[in-house]
């Protein structure tokens, strides 16, 4: 699949380019991808709640997330909050860091989840 098969969306999570649609975390990833596993536990771990685009049934959300990397796919990419930079298969560390930055989580949270 090339990134300009460009079918409507799946979700409701996303608008018809594949962007997030509300200002809610948005993961983008495919349930083979073990970073993409690992962010999806932690996130549930920390009872952060969160939309799961599968990459791989969604070609708009897989044509706008590789879009982002500037063609490049890269997953989990995770969209935190409208204005907040967009993650690229981020680490544990670099995931509960911008949580916290965006408020999902207090300071103290991300630590005791280290």
């Amino acid at each position: 699949m090339s990134v300009t098969d460009a079918s409507p969306p799946i979700s409701d999570a996303t608008d018809e380019s594949g962007a997030p649609a509300r200002d809610e975390i948005t993961l983008y990833g495919a349930p083979w991808c073990g970073d993409t596993r690992r962010s999806q536990a932690m996130l549930r771990r920390l009872n952060v709640p969160f939309t799961d685009i599968d990459v791989d049934q969604d070609a708009a959300a897989n044509a706008w997330a590789t879009a982002q990397q500037g063609g490049e796919r890269r997953i989990p990419t995770i969209f935190l909050a409208d204005g907040a930079p967009l993650l690229f298969e981020p680490s544990d560390a670099d995931l509960r860091a911008a949580l916290a930055r965006t408020g999902y989580l207090s300071r103290d949270e991300a630590e005791a989840a280290d």
